[in-house]
């Protein structure tokens, strides 16, 4: 579908299924993303660096001192990192996409395994919900 087709339309779109899904298992795609999310250009996919640690000041404020947190959703993890540098325990992170970014693996194995272990427990999520949903 091209862009001519969204802006001429009138109704509601259906999608294919190959335009519905986004293709979070392609590395290509996961690499574009992350090179979106680290981009201080703009705030299409993650805030500016600026911003971020304003909230993360923020978030600092609301917990308890050494709290636990999980960052679900968390992209490259750049609120996660900036929280375990002020002491948080942010060990767990849940991301939808599968391949770990070089600032994972530059974490350390414990973060990445954490990561894939998430990504694996979703796909296990995931399948037992289509064996037992009832259609």
């Amino acid at each position: 579908m091209d862009i001519s087709t969204l802006i001429s339309s009138s109704g509601r779109l259906q999608l294919s299924a190959a335009e519905s899904k986004i293709p979070w298992e392609e590395l290509a795609f996961s690499q574009r993303m992350l090179e979106n999310h680290l981009s201080q250009d703009d705030d299409w996919a993650s805030r500016r660096q600026i911003v971020i640690e304003q909230q993360v000041g923020w978030i600092a404020r609301q917990l308890l001192v050494g709290a636990r947190t999980l960052d679900i959703g968390c992209g490259p993890g750049l609120y996660t990192h900036l929280l375990a540098e002020r002491g948080y325990c942010c060990h767990e992170r849940c991301n939808s996409d599968p391949h770990p970014t070089p600032e994972i693996r530059s974490r350390g194995e414990s973060a990445l395994l954490i990561q894939e272990s998430l990504w694996s427990l979703l796909r296990q999520l995931w399948k037992l919900k289509s064996c037992t949903s009832r259609e």
